[in-house]
């Protein structure tokens, strides 16, 4: 509920989900949110698709992707080993490291992406949804990084950022943009993530709070579309 914080009617409506209630107010107010009766927002930064089932997101990710008419940008991530440690420890550390953040990042102009690290400077958060705008050279690094206009308003160059994953016997630290393809989104891969704008696909909700779950990732009413069929006390 901390994501919500101020959206005193969304408050309310997590709250009776997460006891497993469904009365007609909280049916009334999720309807209104579904895509047939809400406009999409008109800022080029489009929902994200939030799934409930282990789809493959990153096929579905790529497949937008590839449909953007503009030059694809790859970012490698430069990987750095500490500690003495076998070729098993080595590798267990780099699979850890990329459930973290990729070891290659490929963008283009009008590439829908996610911020996966707060930034309270920007007021940005993990979770923080934009569309890339541009790509900047800079001269001190003599790199290109992705510009990125955020929901918020904030317009920046995205720069690097270092990501540790320590082990008994070493540790590697990973230098790579804070960013993913955002068109879609498991609930799972989204897990302790703060999404400003969602569509949420509750229709394949399989386990019990998942709707809870998948709905409080969001932070407010104002942020959600939904698609697929009502949410009825059964789904709930």
């Amino acid at each position: 509920v901390v994501r919500q914080s101020g959206d005193t009617a969304f408050i309310n409506l997590l709250n009776q989900i997460r006891l497993g209630k469904c009365p007609s107010e909280v049916t009334q107010s999720l309807e209104a949110c579904h895509v047939s009766r809400k406009p999409l927002p008109v800022d080029g930064i489009v929902p994200t698709k939030l799934y409930c089932t282990n789809r493959n997101v990153d096929e579905e990710n790529n497949r937008n992707l590839a449909k953007l008419p503009a030059r694809e940008m790859v970012f490698v991530a430069t990987d750095i080993m500490k500690g003495g440690y076998s070729r098993d420890v080595a590798k267990n550390l780099v699979q850890a490291m990329d459930k973290k953040t990729p070891s290659e990042i490929r963008l283009k102009v009008g590439a829908q992406v996610i911020l996966t690290r707060n930034m309270p400077q920007n007021n940005l958060v993990n979770g923080s949804r934009g569309v890339v705008v541009a790509f900047e050279q800079c001269n001190a690094e003599k790199k290109v990084y992705p510009v990125v206009q955020f929901t918020n308003g904030v317009r920046m160059t995205v720069r690097d950022e270092n990501v540790f994953q320590g082990a008994a016997a070493g540790a590697m630290t990973r230098s790579q943009l804070p960013l993913k393809l955002a068109w879609s989104l498991t609930v799972h891969k989204s897990q302790g993530m703060t999404i400003e704008r969602a569509e949420l696909q509750l229709d394949d909700a399989f386990d019990y709070g998942q709707v809870y779950v998948a709905l409080s990732r969001v932070t407010s009413l104002e942020g959600l579309w939904l698609c697929g069929g009502k949410i009825t006390q059964a789904v709930v």
